[in-house]
């Protein structure tokens, strides 16, 4: 499933998209590439900050796609940079330095959008999802706030990608908040709808009816990310249902690995 038009926003400068994946790679790419077709047609240009064999998977799509990475790269509306290199320059004692930030990461934006003057510049990024993999997770917060300023600065729009498996047993939820507020929108997860299924009815084997209705009538923190419905369901097990978050999040795994 790739991302529904709705979810992107064509791309529009102060959208800044998450997605949470795990080891469907084809998925990320297939979304990353898309998003970058969107805004081509847009008029805008885009950067790809992401580690090589991610880098690899996006181009190749690019290229099913019938567009050229090469070409798009000679003409300056595709920027590629390696992730784990730009971070290494961008930390320093463990954190990202503002100067360098402004110097490196920065720089690079403005390269790009200078091709199209005005133009918004689309960004896909993984050296947060790099520092978050490594639990560095405050370093991740704080370089994702330096984007989001940024983005009051310029005509950006960012989409950032995190290695955590929503389904996993060593998911922590309590850890994710400051990345949802970091974020306008949740990219819906790999086969979205049914990992939706998989947790509705898992939900309805172990949770009561009072607990059901009240899921229903309970929301996200306003200042969260836009969530789609998996990914709400599961944040709100942990957050209000603690006790029973474990067995409805193994049984949906079991129904969702279940559907081939």
């Amino acid at each position: 499933m790739e991302i529904p038009d709705a979810r992107l926003g064509s791309a529009a400068p102060g959208t800044h998209l998450l997605q949470f994946y795990s080891d469907d790679l084809s998925q990320l790419a297939r979304n990353v590439s898309k998003y970058f077709i969107d805004g081509f047609d847009a008029g805008c240009t885009a950067m790809l900050v992401a580690t090589k064999e991610h880098q690899r998977a996006i181009l190749d799509d690019l290229k099913d796609r019938e567009y050229s990475p090469e070409a798009l790269q000679r003409e300056g509306l595709l920027h590629v940079f390696d992730a784990e290199q730009t971070l290494q320059h961008i930390i320093v004692g463990g954190w990202p330095d503002p100067e360098r930030f402004e110097s490196i990461a920065v720089k690079a934006v403005r390269d790009a959008a200078s091709r199209i003057p005005g133009a918004c510049v689309c960004a896909f990024g993984e050296m947060v999802g790099l520092l978050w993999e490594r639990k560095q997770y405050p370093a991740a917060i704080r370089l994702e706030q330096m984007w989001n300023n940024f983005q009051t600065r310029e005509r950006i729009s960012l989409y950032c990608a995190y290695p955590v498996d929503l389904l996993g047993c060593d998911f922590e939820a309590g850890i994710v908040d400051p990345l949802l507020c970091a974020h306008t929108q949740v990219v819906p997860n790999d086969r979205a709808s049914r990992m939706h299924t998989a947790i509705d009815q898992a939900m309805r084997e172990v949770l009561d009816c009072a607990e059901r209705r009240l899921m229903t009538q309970s929301r996200g923190r306003k200042a969260w990310a836009t969530l789609p419905p998996a990914e709400s369901a599961i944040l709100w097990l942990h957050k209000y249902a603690p006790e029973r978050a474990d067995d409805v999040i193994a049984r949906a795994r079991r129904y969702y690995e279940a559907v081939s």
